[in-house]
């Protein structure tokens, strides 16, 4: 029979009768396809623990009886022994309680009252007593279990399979956001822009983060942020936590069995199987294969489990979103030096893949093709922006670029100089005030006024700063997409001037 069937005929949860196959006292033999399959023989050696445990004999003592190391009266007689101290023990207990009752004794006075001798109230002979002491056997406050589960265990449930693959999912949503904040952050990965290699890094963040924070998790405070938002927490069969390395055998069963080492499509078809096995009433590997620590679930109402989820998504969606919003900035904010602004225009060429084999610097932009590179220049038009800065006192106080035609051949087109001007926006007016991080919609209007304004003159204040551009051309057309195209038989004349200044 399988784990299902014998579950239901020993009326034992599945978790003990992982417990008592850990711990030696059955072994199911296995099927060709690897499940375990019990036998009556283990279901008789199942109820005859269940038994004996309800009476209150410990493992120990049946692996003892099982093995015929210990006879069973010999035991019982010893069980009857230890009742017969507990109830002894109980009465000596009720005795002094009567006692400072009657007495009408309070905290100051309570100890001026005669109380009973430990030694009167049981009835065992003290020889008696200390061999029970001494044999290290000893009672939790609730008294021996009345079945093979822990006395803890009885105001608690099995998670279901929602609540399980919401937990993992919450839990991934954490970790997505600490990686994508950490890439963006410090390693400065656009990832609207993410290459192979950007991928590889985040995978093998993701993994660090997973067997970093797991198990860690489960040792100290018996759940994972997801679990424990869902009443979820992994106990060990004492309602103790985990050791360390419990917790990380558990993840790195859950990583390869359950999670496919998150590789995409693997993940999915290990995700698939774990739903298969939970709808089947089959244990999963990363808890089939212990059966010391148990899942429990003990929920804190629909409502506000509802809300703390919808806290939780909301705080890592707003997470993310504002590790976008400061990611866009540019290093160097306020009033800043001309040395600055190059830093900046660098970096944000850089993050947003502007201007490849262009490099900004003090005396404008500079050529920075790598060596065997040619590249075609399409714009034959118009000349390259001419940049000229004014500085004062440390403190960049003008920045402007023009350009102009450079070829009349019939050919010849204009390409946009809009990229430029946001490069420039973004370099000197970001981190200004009335444009910082949180003024993410103001920022963006900059970028969407620019890109509509192509090719057409302008005069707008940004956040202290006038930007202006004027813009003249004759010859050309504007068809609104590709840029200034030749107007065949008309001599050409096109020339621009860009200028941020601070107002």
């Amino acid at each position: 029979m399988n784990i299902k069937e014998i579950e239901q005929r020993s009326g034992l949860p599945r978790s003990g009768v992982r417990f008592y196959e850990s711990e030696g006292l059955l072994s199911p033999a296995r099927s060709p396809n690897g499940y375990r399959d019990y036998s009556e023989g283990d279901l008789d050696t199942l109820l005859k623990i269940k038994r004996l445990r309800a009476l209150g004999l410990s493992l120990a003592e049946i692996k003892d009886i099982q093995r015929g190391n210990l006879p069973l009266a010999d035991a019982l007689r010893a069980l009857m022994g230890r009742l017969h101290e507990l109830r002894g023990g109980l009465e000596g207990a009720e005795a002094e309680c009567r006692s400072l009752i009657e007495s009408g004794a309070g905290w100051d006075d309570m100890m001026t009252v005669s109380l009973p001798a430990p030694e009167d109230s049981l009835p065992a002979p003290p020889e008696e007593r200390r061999q029970y002491f001494d044999s290290g056997i000893k009672y939790g406050t609730g008294g021996p279990s009345r079945s093979v589960a822990p006395p803890w265990w009885h105001s608690s449930q099995t998670p279901g399979h929602w609540r399980r693959f919401f937990a993992r999912l919450l839990d991934d949503m954490l970790y997505g956001c600490l990686i994508a904040a950490f890439n963006m952050l410090v390693l400065r990965i656009n990832p609207a822009r993410e290459e192979a290699l950007d991928g590889l890094v985040s995978w093998l963040l993701r993994c660090l983060l997973l067997f970093a924070c797991e198990p860690l998790c489960l040792h100290l405070f018996g759940a994972t942020p997801g679990k424990w938002l869902l009443g979820i927490s992994v106990r060990t069969w004492e309602n103790g936590r985990l050791s360390l390395g419990e917790a990380f055998a558990r993840t790195s069963k859950v990583f390869t069995r359950g999670m496919g080492a998150q590789i995409p499509l693997l993940t999915t078809i290990m995700y698939f199987l774990a739903w298969r096995r939970s709808l089947r009433g089959e244990d999963q590997p990363w808890d089939a294969d212990f059966g010391r620590w148990l899942l429990v679930c003990r929920p804190r109402g629909s409502a506000l489990t509802a809300i703390g989820v919808a806290a939780y998504a909301g705080a890592t969606l707003l997470a993310s979103l504002l590790s976008g919003d400061f990611a866009t900035m540019p290093p160097h904010r306020g009033d800043i030096s001309l040395d600055e602004f190059v830093v900046n225009y660098n970096e944000m060429a850089d993050y947003f893949g502007i201007g490849q084999y262009e490099e900004m610097t003090s005396q404008g932009l500079a050529d920075a093709t790598p060596p065997g590179i040619y590249v075609v220049g399409l714009s034959q038009g118009g000349s390259d922006p001419e940049f000229a800065f004014t500085e004062s006192d440390g403190v960049l106080t003008r920045v402007e670029f023009s350009a102009h035609e450079t070829s009349f051949a019939d050919t010849a087109w204009v390409s946009s100089y809009t990229h430029y001007m946001e490069l420039c926006v973004m370099s000197y007016i970001w981190g200004r005030p009335g444009a910082g991080a949180l003024q993410a919609a103001e920022r963006d209007g900059m970028l969407s006024f620019l890109s509509a304004h192509d090719f057409e003159s302008f005069d707008v204040t940004w956040a202290g700063v006038r930007v202006s551009c004027q813009v003249e051309y004759s010859g050309y057309y504007d068809p609104g997409s590709t840029g200034l195209l030749r107007i065949e038989g008309v001599d050409p004349s096109f020339n621009l001037r860009f200028v941020m200044e601070r107002a």
